[in-house]
């Protein structure tokens, strides 16, 4: 199960978008994608191979899901706090031997008395997936990732970011990438994004490696190789 996690910074790169999407799919070639600050394009929408929620007020873009073609998606529609914060769906297709749940998480940020925060709507939006995090029958099967606009790794936002992910972890979920002894910077020198798996996947993860992509974007992408079937089969 090849996975990419990537912030196509759409709102900054529209004219680059015909671009970023056939890099991604020709070039990164994912089964299955998170992605956020992303405006799939409509055929794929419509084809079924993308799921996207559209944020409010920010100039187009979302949060999607998408998978390559024989995988089958569908969409699990919850109800957010901050519509296009996030897109959950069910992945089937080769190799997986059952479903997989996937969510693509992004932090939106919000100004309180001043200041700019994205912990906040990030501990909604777990709130909203408490529905699916918490299935019993979802246990183990679990992929979630994206630009959550978090680092526990900076210190003077430790105090405020380590809750989120471990509340993240109480689910369950494991990271698949090191984020406070050895944070592996995605943009300039911070790790914003992130990529987890259900416990059980992480002794099955080959590969969790970061992707340069250029001007295509100001952030990096994640790229996580898992052998789900070996995993849950």
């Amino acid at each position: 199960m090849r996975i990419i996690a990537w912030n196509m910074n759409h709102w900054q790169a529209v004219s680059r978008s015909e671009e970023s999407w056939r890099y991604l799919l020709e070039e990164l070639r994912p089964e299955i994608a998170l992605l956020t600050e992303a405006c799939p394009p409509a055929h794929l929408i419509e084809g079924g191979r993308a799921a996207w929620s559209k944020t409010i007020k920010r100039g187009g873009w979302g949060s999607a899901v998408y998978v390559a073609e024989g995988f089958e998606l569908r969409h699990l529609p919850l109800e957010a706090c901050h519509p296009g914060a996030f897109v959950a769906a069910e992945v089937e297709g080769p190799g997986l031997p059952g479903p997989i749940t996937v969510v693509s998480l992004y932090g939106v940020f919000e100004k309180i008395l001043g200041i700019d925060y994205c912990s906040t709507t990030l501990h909604r939006s777990i709130s909203d997936l408490t529905c699916l995090l918490d299935d019993r029958s979802r246990r183990g099967r679990i992929v979630l990732g994206g630009d959550l606009n978090v680092s526990p790794a900076v210190p003077e936002w430790r105090d405020v970011h380590l809750p989120l992910f471990e509340r993240i972890e109480q689910f369950g979920l494991e990271s698949c990438f090191e984020y406070l002894e050895h944070p592996t910077p995605t943009w300039r020198t911070k790790q914003l994004d992130h990529v987890f798996v259900s416990r059980e996947l992480i002794p099955r993860v080959s590969t969790s490696s970061v992707v340069e992509v250029g001007e295509l974007s100001d952030h990096h992408a994640l790229l996580v190789e898992v052998d789900a079937r070996a995993a849950l089969g």
